[in-house]
């Protein structure tokens, strides 16, 4: 059976069973990703769902145990005041695969948007942003966690940094020649950083928290972001790490960030690590773009190049090369 036939069998089948023990209507599926799609279900005739249904891409042992964790993190959260809503767990099942949560309103906005914000909606998104990450870490304790969970995710990166490193050739190629050394520079600091330790966890974080896994509500005229979601990747990290999604949300946010964290734990970040993960992201993002799908990486990007590296010219990676 194909995998695309798979996955339609088993949303039928998790259909069946969330149909026999919740009063939904119908659904629509709001994501179809890699790794799992997500069904919208709310109670008849309503407008509104209630419920989102997580399923995994593919059946399989891990997968299940991957869904159990995230559920069991859930509960944890639900259970803290954060500065972010996270959803509710209702039903988790691992023959088949599934989880069942809140449907969590609110507004997607994608980076391009928020960088239109005001100055102080860029700055409260930030604050937010940090506050986030400390209470996360205060409610996850990082000595929960297995010890091979810690080690087990700079591996990934060392792959990410080579596979960065190889792409320079084909940097150069394509006439991006700043970019090309910007991988080579952070392959070089990778192996610098890891044989210090600094990629030593501290806390546990989301791991993922860019603006896809968050919504936004106006409130008093302005934009907030209010919830946060899909905790799958959820792990030991560090703060500088977990921070280095807000580097695609311009310097306003990035700083603001930064503040709220230090002020929130009276512990100063690492700023030149939180540099390196900060650029690591948006080398990953820019390569993707410009090698794979031939796209400009967008004024976002250019913009976080440009305030973490400002010693090079950034010109060759403008949106007016499309």
């Amino acid at each position: 059976m194909r995998m695309a036939d798979s996955l339609e069998a088993r949303t039928r089948q998790v259909w069946n069973e969330v149909q026999g023990t919740f009063d939904v209507g119908g659904f629509t599926v709001d994501d179809h990703g890699s790794n799992s799609r997500v069904l919208l279900a709310g109670e008849p005739n309503s407008l509104v769902p209630q419920y989102a249904i997580k399923i995994p891409q593919d059946d399989t042992p891990s997968a299940g145990s991957q869904l159990v964790e995230e559920a069991r993190i859930l509960a944890r959260l639900s259970e803290a005041s954060l500065s972010l809503n996270t959803p509710r767990v209702h039903a988790i099942s691992t023959d088949p695969s599934y989880l069942v949560m809140d449907f969590l309103l609110g507004e997607k906005i994608n980076r391009e948007e928020i960088r239109d914000f005001s100055p102080q909606e860029k700055q409260a998104l930030g604050v937010t942003l940090g506050k986030f990450t400390v209470e996360v870490a205060d409610t996850l304790p990082l000595d929960a966690y297995h010890e091979e969970a810690v080690y087990g995710q700079p591996s990934f990166f060392e792959v990410r940094a080579r596979d960065l490193a190889r792409s320079r050739a084909a940097l150069h190629e394509k006439g991006f020649p700043a970019l090309a050394e910007m991988t080579a520079r952070l392959n070089r600091q990778w192996h610098t950083h890891h044989r210090r330790g600094d990629f030593q966890p501290s806390i546990v974080g989301h791991y993922d928290l860019g603006p896809w896994n968050y919504r936004f509500a106006r409130k008093s005229g302005s934009w907030r972001a209010v919830t946060a979601f899909d905790f799958a990747s959820t792990q030991p990290t560090t703060p500088e790490q977990e921070l280095r999604f807000v580097s695609l949300l311009g310097k306003d946010t990035i700083q603001a960030a930064v503040q709220s964290y230090e002020q929130e734990t009276g512990r100063l970040l690492d700023l030149d690590l939180f540099a390196f993960w900060s650029l690591s992201q948006l080398a990953f993002i820019g390569v993707t773009y410009v090698i794979q799908k031939n796209k400009p990486v967008g004024t976002p990007i250019v913009d976080g190049f440009r305030h973490f590296a400002p010693e090079i010219d950034w010109a060759e990676l403008d949106t007016s090369r499309d």
